[in-house]
C-alpha cells in the first residue's frame, strides 16, 4: 500500500502528543549540536536516539548533494546499501521531486514482506522515507521494521523532532561549509598549504602505527614568472589553474593535491612506495607538457613542471623532513634541466 502524509494532516494531533517523551527526545537531539561537529557522527547519534525512542529496526541518513540523496549514516549491511541508496534515489524524484503536492513522508507496508530491493530478503513489512527540508533539501531520513506495529511512529514523527534534526544537519552543513572554505585555496579550488599541515600530520600518525608506506611529491611549474612577465598576472593565474586541474583530474581517488604556495604545489599519494609514484607522476608530468593554455587573444603557451618525490618513512617520518626531501629532489629535477621527474634516495 501506498501511502502519502502532508503537512495540514498532522497540525490537530500534536495536542494529543505525550510531551514528556517529547521533550525528552528534543533534549538529547539538541545535545547533539555540542557533542560534534562531525555530521557522519551526529548522523549516527540521531539513528541512535530514534532508534531508541521509536523502536526502529533499521535507520539511514542521507544527505543530498548535487542532486543525488547519498548515504551518510545507516545500520543496514554494507552488502545492500548500493540497492538502498539507488531505491531511494529514484523514489524521492519520483515521489517527492515530481510531485505537484506538499508531501511529508512516503509509506510502504505489507502484511507479508516488502518488494523493493534487499527489503524481502531483511524481512521489511514497514518502510517510511522522511525528506529533511528546511529552505531547501537537506537529506531524508529512512526506517524500516519487519513489523507493522508502527502507528504511535506514524503519529507523532512529523512534528517538532524532524523539524530539529533539519535544523542541526543545516547547522552542521553551514560548518562543514565553512571549514571546507577555509581549508581550499581560491585562485586554483584545491586544499591550501594549512589543510595540508594538519592532514599529513595525522596520515603520519597512522601510517607509523601502522607501519604504512605513502609517497609526496612536490611539484613546480618551470619558468613560472615568464607567465606572469610576458603575458600578466591574470595569465599567469590561469596558467596555476589549469595545472592544477589537470593534476587533480588524473590523481587517484584517494590521493590530494595542495597548493603549496606560488608556483608549488604537493601531492600527497598513500599506499605507494617511490618507484610506483615515479610512473604515475610522469603520466602526469607529460599530460601537462601537452597542455595548450591560451592567453585571452590567442595566443598559445606551452606549460611544463618538474616534479621531487619522497617516500615515507624511508627517507623521513616526519611531515618536514618529507617535505624537505621532495623539495630537495625537486631542485635536482630544475638544476637537471627541468620538466622531469626525480626520486629522492639516501
Amino acid at each position: 500500500m501506498f501511502d502519502f502524509l502532508n503537512r495540514n494532516k498532522t497540525k490537530t494531533q500534536i495536542m494529543e502528543l505525550n510531551y514528556s517523551r517529547e521533550s525528552d527526545i528534543l533534549q538529547e537531539i539538541n545535545r547533539i549540536a555540542f557533542k560534534t561537529k562531525d555530521l557522519t557522527e551526529a548522523n549516527k547519534i540521531i539513528a541512535d536516539i530514534l532508534s531508541k525512542y521509536y523502536n526502529i529496526e533499521y535507520c539511514s541518513l542521507f544527505l543530498y548533494s548535487s542532486g543525488k540523496m547519498n548515504i551518510s549514516y545507516t545500520n543496514i549491511d554494507k552488502s545492500c546499501r548500493n540497492e538502498i541508496e539507488k531505491f531511494v534515489n529514484e523514489m524521492y524524484h519520483e515521489r517527492f521531486f515530481d510531485e505537484k503536492e506538499d508531501i511529508d513522508a512516503y509509506i510502504i507496508k505489507s502484511e507479508n514482506g516488502l518488494q523493493y530491493p534487499t527489503a524481502e530478503e531483511r524481512r521489511i513489512v514497514h518502510m517510511m522515507f522522511i525528506p529533511l527540508i528546511l529552505d531547501q533539501v537537506l537529506g531524508g531520513i529512512m526506517i524500516e521494521n519487519t513489523s507493522n506495529d508502527m502507528d504511535e511512529l506514524e503519529y507523532e514523527f512529523f512534528q517538532v523532532v524532524i523539524d530539529n534534526i533539519s535544523i542541526i544537519i543545516q547547522n552542521l552543513l553551514y560548518f562543514k561549509q565553512i571549514i571546507d572554505n577555509s581549508n581550499i585555496d581560491g585562485l586554483t579550488n584545491i586544499y591550501n598549504r594549512y589543510y595540508l599541515n594538519s592532514h599529513l600530520s595525522r596520515q603520519i600518525e597512522i601510517f607509523s602505527e601502522k607501519t604504512g608506506i605513502f609517497s609526496i611529491t612536490m611539484v613546480d611549474i618551470d619558468h613560472f614568472k615568464i607567465f606572469n612577465d610576458n603575458y600578466g598576472h591574470l595569465h599567469g593565474d590561469k596558467v596555476l589553474r589549469a595545472v592544477a586541474q589537470y593534476i587533480k583530474d588524473n590523481i587517484r581517488e584517494i590521493d590530494t593535491v595542495y597548493r603549496y604556495g606560488g608556483e608549488e604545489f604537493i601531492i600527497d599519494m598513500p599506499n605507494l612506495q617511490a618507484s610506483d609514484a615515479f610512473n604515475k607522476i610522469e603520466s602526469i608530468r607529460e599530460g601537462i607538457s601537452n597542455m595548450e593554455v591560451y592567453t585571452d587573444d590567442g595566443h598559445l603557451t606551452r606549460v611544463t613542471a618538474s616534479f621531487g618525490i619522497a617516500e615515507f618513512p624511508t627517507v623521513s617520518d616526519s611531515m618536514n623532513g618529507l617535505i624537505e626531501c621532495a623539495d630537495k629532489s625537486l631542485y635536482v629535477a630544475k638544476e637537471s634541466g627541468r620538466n622531469q621527474t626525480v626520486i629522492y634516495k639516501i
